[in-house]
């Protein structure tokens, strides 16, 4: 989006306010479900996405694919996350309790 003007981002704006409510309505395991299924079009595109990254950043292809993986593994985390999605937030750092 870095080049998006004022419309652009209204209408992305726009988007997710209307998409909000479908999404909230959606149990635990859908959004598992819709996660897992991204996480799947980010592996089954790894190459043209390694790709895209090295042409615009000049990025080596195999830090590229990498980044690639490791934003994949953050969304089959999430994926995992959403399962147990029951209003608790459970903090790692014991710091922050």
């Amino acid at each position: 989006m870095a080049n998006a003007g004022t419309t652009e981002t209204e209408r992305a704006i726009d988007a997710a306010v209307k998409a909000f409510p479908v999404w909230r309505a959606k149990t635990a395991k859908e959004r598992s479900e819709v996660l897992c299924r991204w996480y799947q079009l980010i592996l089954d595109n790894e190459s043209w996405l390694a790709r895209l990254m090295t042409a615009e950043q000049g990025k080596p292809m195999k830090e590229a694919e990498g980044e690639v993986e490791y934003a994949a593994s953050l969304i089959q985390w999430f994926a995992e996350q959403a399962k147990r999605a029951n209003g608790e937030i459970n903090c790692t750092r014991s710091d922050l309790i």
